[in-house]
């Protein structure tokens, strides 16, 4: 790397004169680095000639031209030769003055076609207006002119950057431009978001086949396993009141069954719910977080508040689970690792949103690096609010606190 440094620098006393003072070896040594040997020689050329006419007074006037001819000879050759495509313009009439190879390659136009061709119908007509008033701006230095759409001969569009610098030529304004197509760079861009849209599709639709599986499992678990405990239970109750009271053994034994069987259906009326709360089918969104909220209370003792506007808010089903299922997995997430004693839960409108907030007094942690590590249940999060159409975001720091945000489009609720 270095050696192809020190062999453009040296390439570069060979083909600029050597009266140069040093500030501009300095700015041209910089310049040739900066944005590609080829390209930077010829604006450099193209400076220096505008600044540095022959001097008629001098008596080196023959030695002067001459030399300027071979350093119109060599920038003629790089400008030829350069492989990006390049060409000269008016900035009076947008007529092309001179075009180099690569140009005519590219494009598909023979010289005199590209010579005669009109600039303005290079592009698409909606670009047209935005080229004109590009064409009216005089600019200083080199400017990326940011991505244009070019034609070429046979009608193919495509994707460019374009690179340009203002010069006079003649005593009229020309404008050097420089042609980049990125239009692969685009095609595998576009192919690169419609693979992620079809892979958020597939991950959507797994998520629905999921639920739908999770709810039919607690309602199996719920109705035929839980009625089964029950029947069980009134048949051990009546054996119990069949059963010699002086037989103290089997009623000993009866009665820790019994006792089982109670604690048996309690968890299966625990799982049944954490699989698929019924409250949320039954009566929506806000007194299923409002539950959820209770029981979690309940279960480690942490207080938990929670707040919402929106009591008669009619929310898809989609949204309302998808809501949920967030405000339970970041219980989960502070239960397991906050050590808070305080949660405070809010659903509200606010402005066209709607946002669901949980946010906890624990030790919370540095955000920044968690996008460093596989926190698989912040990407699900994150991934279910992007299924709605809404915004997750988490804000936390060491010591105080962490806070998870969800919006979501308020035209959701019917």
């Amino acid at each position: 790397m270095q050696n192809l440094i020190w062999r453009k620098i040296f390439l570069a006393f060979q083909l600029f004169p050597g009266n140069l003072r040093l500030i501009e070896w300095i700015f041209i040594i910089f310049f040739l680095l900066s944005i590609g040997f080829s390209v930077g020689f010829i604006i450099c050329r193209i400076v220096y000639n505008k600044r540095s006419p022959p001097d008629e007074k001098s008596g080196d006037t023959g030695l002067q031209k001459q030399a300027a001819n071979e350093s119109e000879r060599k920038y003629k050759m790089l400008f030829d030769n350069n492989p990006m495509p390049m060409w000269v313009l008016s900035l009076e009439n947008y007529r092309i003055i001179d075009v180099n190879n690569a140009a005519l390659r590219h494009y598909g136009y023979s010289k005199e076609e590209f010579m005669l061709l009109d600039t303005r119908k290079m592009r698409p007509a909606e670009e047209e207006r935005r080229f004109l008033e590009d064409m009216r701006l005089r600019i200083q230095g080199v400017s990326n002119r940011g991505l244009w759409r070019h034609r070429k001969k046979g009608g193919e569009l495509i994707q460019t950057e374009i690179s340009v610098f203002d010069f006079s030529s003649d005593g009229k304004p020309v404008r050097l431009v420089l042609s980049n197509d990125i239009t692969e760079q685009f095609k595998t861009a576009d192919k690169l978001k419609r693979s992620y849209d079809e892979i958020r599709g597939l991950a959507s639709h797994l998520q629905d086949v999921r639920e739908e599986e999770r709810a039919w499992i607690a309602r199996e678990i719920h109705d035929e396993l839980g009625q089964q405990l029950t029947s069980l239970k009134m048949d051990l109750s009546w054996l119990s009141r069949k059963m010699n009271p002086q037989d103290e053994f089997i009623s000993e034994r009866i009665a820790n069954s019994l006792s089982l069987l109670d604690d048996t259906i309690k968890t299966i009326r625990r799982i049944a719910t954490e699989l698929r709360p019924g409250i949320l089918d039954d009566l929506g969104l806000v007194p299923a977080i409002e539950w959820q909220a209770e029981e979690f209370q309940k279960r480690f003792s942490i207080p938990t508040h929670f707040s919402s506007d929106l009591d008669q808010a009619n929310f898809p089903a989609g949204v309302s689970i998808g809501l949920f299922r967030i405000c339970q997995e970041s219980l989960t997430n502070i239960a397991r690792h906050a050590f808070a004693s305080k949660i405070s839960i809010a659903l509200n409108q606010e402005a066209e949103n709607i946002l669901l907030s949980i946010e906890d007094n624990g030790k919370g942690f540095q955000s920044e690096k968690s996008g460093n590590q596989k926190t698989l249940g912040l990407l699900g999060m994150k991934e279910r609010a992007l299924m709605m159409g809404g915004k997750f975001q988490i804000e936390s720091r060491q010591g105080k606190g962490t806070s998870v945000f969800v919006t979501v489009p308020y035209n959701i609720i019917g």
